[in-house]
């Protein structure tokens, strides 16, 4: 009985160990480009328009709408990580990259 319990609480573990495992590549990845693009946007000024607009609209630049499409794209590639979706995931990383710039 011992070492039934014994074999039954160690598989547990590996299945654990290797579920997260799996999971860890595209966590890592999200994480990395989430630090890359935090520091391009550190330098790259304000993302509203110019102060001196007469018309009251302010039209954010193409950089910061850059931004808002790359963490779209790192979002969906949260969802599709939670998911278990591996290639969607990297697929997602990918565009965000590539957005981000």
């Amino acid at each position: 009985m011992r070492t039934t319990a014994l074999m039954f609480g160690t598989c547990i573990l590996v299945a654990l160990f290797v579920a997260s495992a799996e999971a860890g590549q595209c966590t890592a990845e999200i994480e990395n480009v989430t630090k890359l693009l935090a520091s391009q946007e550190a330098g790259s000024g304000p993302t509203v328009g110019s102060t001196g607009t007469t018309t009251g609209h302010q039209i954010p630049p193409t950089s910061a709408m850059g931004a808002v499409d790359s963490q779209a794209a790192l979002n969906e590639a949260r969802g599709f990580d939670q998911s278990g979706k591996e290639p969607e995931c990297m697929a997602a990383i990918q565009r965000a990259k590539r957005l981000g710039g």
